[in-house]
């Protein structure tokens, strides 16, 4: 007979060595349609360009002054310089900035795991894990080239690395989080705010703050150096006169404050662990209240602080989302005390966070980057494209968005440079989205004569090409 109690006692030693494997499978797996997609708007422009220019010259011109500022936008070089050894050692294809993106989505998700697993158990660090990799925002940026899937994974990791004392492990995290991109300013700034108030009584004090110190001081340099030799200490040429919103008044403020605090604990099903945190805070405020949690406070109040008043996008908010899942993985596991209640409460939370993440949008809030609509733009884009250089390669053509996967063949949307035309052009295309207009000119380009031809659609999105009377392809 099989030997139940030998097979329970092997599974039980190997269930949590497994782990890292399960999330890795789990992450590639997921993310594997996303491997084969052009760029989209900013991992296009800012972060697969920056990276292919850099292949392609000297890794000593990504210092600040010796590139123009639209390579890189004025971003610390980690992200860069990583692409372009990627593309010198695969050549560039689709696939190797997004595995490389999904990668980092799963150090967010696995560091998520080492973070809970340490303050409270393994199991509540698998399920906060799993809270983050399905929480929508998350699952669409780990498929995208943007710097905040691994500003979170490198925060999340440095923070790990910090509360277990692990110097090696702190300081390589450390220093290419402050390579990565200027929030996370906010995270060291949390650290040293928790050193001074927590940590002031301890004999190696001084010299810890020293050490400590080191990831606060390169990111410190680098924007100091780029300003002195720039200009601006940010070298965004989009966000050129300041980082800073223009329109800040009273009447945008408190819109802005609940707009932030929405997208943090409410939207997307957040408000499900939201309110398990709540209430464990309020019958266990002294579990609640200790000095780790604090730190989650800081960094927390640091990016939403922070957003209240400097150019905001929702991405920009991610950082904190693992934090926020420790908590209310202990939460959920506290409150509800039977296994198998808490395991279907966190399952069912999945499903519902993966639906959310393939739902059609129903309204502009947030653009597309926020759930797996942004794929259904890339290809309704691709598929507008495709045709159009097929059918009309010749004639002047444009598009209000993204001009560049009409104008720039390297990033896959078509393969030969369209002469693009923002004024007397024959043939155009427009995105259409299921919610009021965000995005494309259809009303612009209706009104110089152009005539419905053809349309593509993915999901949420649909491309509509509009071509001078007489030239019409569509059957």
């Amino acid at each position: 007979m099989i030997d139940r109690s030998a097979i329970s006692q092997l599974f039980g030693k190997w269930k949590w060595k497994l782990v890292p494997a399960f999330f890795l499978v789990l992450i590639m797996a997921s993310k594997w349609e996303t491997f084969s997609l052009p760029g989209f708007w900013d991992e296009m422009w800012v972060f697969i360009n920056s990276g292919i220019w850099i292949s392609q010259n000297s890794f000593i011109q990504i210092l600040p002054g010796l590139h123009s500022n639209e390579i890189g936008f004025g971003h610390p070089p980690f992200i860069f310089i990583c692409l372009a050894i990627l593309y010198r050692i695969f050549g560039y294809s689709h696939a190797v900035p997004h595995v490389f993106s999904a990668f980092f989505g799963f150090l967010g998700v696995y560091g998520t795991y080492l973070l809970g697993s340490h303050l409270h158990n393994r199991r509540a660090g698998f399920i906060s894990g799993l809270l983050l990799f399905f929480s929508p925002l998350y699952f669409s940026q780990s498929g995208l080239v943007s710097a905040e899937i691994f500003l979170t994974s490198l925060a999340v990791l440095y923070v790990y690395f910090f509360i277990i004392e692990n110097k090696l492990g702190y300081i390589v995290t450390g220093i290419c989080l402050a390579l990565t991109k200027e929030p996370a300013l906010a995270v060291f700034v949390s650290v040293l705010i928790y050193q001074i108030l927590f940590e002031s009584k301890r004999s190696d004090f001084w010299n810890r703050i020293k050490y400590h110190s080191i990831p606060l001081i390169i990111l410190v340099l680098f924007l100091s150096l780029q300003g002195f030799i720039t200009g601006h200490a940010i070298d965004n040429p989009a966000l050129q006169q300041s980082i800073f919103s223009n329109d800040f008044t009273m009447s945008w403020f408190i819109p802005q404050l609940w707009h932030i605090f929405r997208l943090i604990f409410i939207d997307q099903w957040r408000f499900i662990p939201s309110t398990f945190i709540l209430t464990f805070s309020i019958l266990h405020y002294r579990r609640i209240t200790n000095r780790t949690n604090c730190l989650f406070l800081f960094i927390l109040c640091g990016f939403y602080g922070a957003f209240i008043f400097v150019y905001f996008l929702p991405r920009y908010i991610l950082t904190v989302f693992p934090f926020i899942f420790v908590l209310a993985a202990q939460a959920i596991i506290v409150l509800e005390r039977n296994r198998i209640a808490t395991n279907f409460i966190v399952a069912i939370l999945c499903i519902l966070c993966l639906y959310t993440s393939y739902a059609t949008p129903t309204d502009d809030d947030y653009g597309l980057e926020v759930t797996m609509s942004y794929a259904d733009y890339v290809r309704a884009n691709m598929d507008a494209a495709k045709y159009i250089e097929a059918n009309f390669p010749e004639k002047k053509v444009y598009l209000c968005e993204t001009k560049e996967t009409l104008t720039d063949a390297k990033f896959g949307y078509v393969t030969k440079n369209l002469n693009f035309s923002s004024d007397d052009y024959e043939v155009a295309t427009t995105p259409v989205l299921p919610y009021p207009e965000q995005f494309g000119c259809i009303d612009e380009i209706k009104s110089r004569g152009l005539l419905f031809d053809n349309i593509f659609t993915h999901g949420a999105v649909s491309f509509v090409v509009y071509v001078k009377p007489g030239i019409h392809r569509f059957q």
